[in-house]
């Protein structure tokens, strides 16, 4: 049966339509895995930003409508790699009882499981700076120095094992100060930072 891939490409923007219908999938497989369903919950209503967000009503309601949104991307890639036009078609097809949708909301079900759990629950702004902040500092400076003598002046960061933000967060930081150091304006500069993280639930905080 086909399965959702792990490392698929990010659109640029969501398909307005698919928000709802990748919302309406979620709470399908969640409903069809009592197992998904309890862990997501209780992984949830234990997350440090649950207080900061006060009452969001049904709180399966609120995690289907914010992983659908998030999982658009691989339900996009999911339909065209199955063949549909479009991932509207595929979204549809996803909410039908037909046998490889049965087993693909399985599978989906298998990984909100193992993306429950958080990753890291206690993080902040430059932790444990004394062990790494130095070196970054210089690799950042001659990254800085390289693009600005090529007239390049964009910039890519990744923050792998960013839990709740404070990661990226900080990275940011380091990197307009890099650029300060080295007489540039960080606004001229197209800077990105992506964020990533092995758990759906950490990633649900920031932001």
């Amino acid at each position: 049966a086909p399965t959702l891939p792990a490392n698929a490409a990010l659109p640029s923007a969501a398909p307005s339509l698919s928000v709802p219908l990748a919302a309406q999938v979620i709470a399908k497989v969640v409903a069809e895995d009592p197992a998904a369903k309890a862990e997501l919950l209780a992984s949830f209503e234990a997350a440090p930003f649950r207080a900061a967000l006060g009452d969001v009503g049904r709180s399966e309601d609120y995690l289907a409508e914010r992983l659908g949104e998030a999982f658009v991307p691989y339900f996009e890639t999911y339909a065209k790699e199955v063949g549909h036009p479009d991932a509207e078609a595929g979204l549809r097809f996803l909410l039908s009882e037909e046998p490889s949708a049965v087993e693909t909301r399985r599978g989906l079900g298998r990984l909100l499981r193992s993306g429950s759990a958080r990753s890291e629950s206690w993080t902040y702004i430059f932790r444990d700076s004394a062990l790494w902040q130095k070196h970054l500092e210089t690799y950042l400076d001659g990254r800085v120095a390289e693009k600005a003598a090529r007239g390049d002046r964009t910039l890519k960061v990744k923050s792998v094992g960013a839990a709740y933000g404070a990661e990226p967060y900080t990275l940011a930081i380091l990197t307009e100060a890099a650029l300060k150091r080295a007489g540039e304006d960080p606004k001229a500069w197209d800077v990105r930072i992506d964020a990533a993280d092995m758990s759906l639930m950490s990633l649900q905080g920031p932001g």
